[in-house]
């Protein structure tokens, strides 16, 4: 009853930090029963991540997010590049990889509430990095400038240029769990060398003061 009510009730809630404190709720308690929030809390928050309504869509992705972390192993994720399973599959994994592409495809990012999208898709990253889930359950390659990888990096890279600093210390925090669960495959330090390059060359000479902060 408890999972429910966070589930269908609180993350719907008009307060931004109501519906961020019930996703974190969710994702304490639902580790106590993981069935039941890989096959009914996830799907239906998914369901409702690109919803019209700002507080709908938002508490659906902070509350898909926590869903991930509830549904990681104790101890850690490890190496996403080097796990051949994932916290979820099938279908609900190809939905799971790509939904930040899909919140950018129905520009959420715009109008209101983009700036309170554009944190919750930060933190939807790192948490999927946190659980260790394999971007390639997705389509398209695994690797390379099409990949769901390099989509997500250039996302995160973006919101690290928000004039906003919840934007730019959620993606701080999203890039730093990407790098070390997609970036550290078998070729680590050449992935850390061209991000750290490209972060550097921005913060010497972007002339935008939040992409040089970010």
């Amino acid at each position: 009853a408890l999972l429910e009510h966070l589930l269908r009730v609180k993350l719907a809630h008009w307060e931004r930090s109501t519906r961020e404190l019930a996703a974190r709720a969710l994702g304490v308690v639902g580790k106590r029963d993981r069935d039941w929030t890989r096959t009914t809390a996830l799907p239906f928050l998914l369901d409702r991540a690109l919803s019209p309504a700002l507080e709908t869509r938002h508490g659906a992705v902070v509350g898909a997010a926590e869903a991930l972390l509830a549904l990681t192993p104790e101890g850690g994720s490890g190496n996403a590049e080097r796990r051949s399973d994932g916290v979820v599959d099938g279908a609900l994994a190809e939905r799971v990889v790509t939904l930040v592409r899909d919140v950018e495809k129905a520009r959420l990012y715009r109008g209101k509430g983009g700036e309170t999208m554009r944190a919750a898709t930060c933190r939807f990253v790192e948490c999927l990095a946190m659980s260790g889930q394999p971007l390639d359950r997705g389509p398209g390659p695994a690797t390379g400038p099409k990949s769901l990888r390099s989509a997500i990096l250039a996302s995160m890279e973006e919101s690290l240029r928000h004039p906003s600093s919840d934007v730019r210390d959620a993606a701080t925090s999203a890039l730093g769990a990407f790098a070390e669960a997609y970036m550290c495959g078998s070729s680590p330090e050449k992935g850390a060398e061209r991000l750290v390059a490209t972060l550097a060359a921005t913060a010497e000479g972007d002339p935008n003061p939040a992409a040089r902060r970010g």
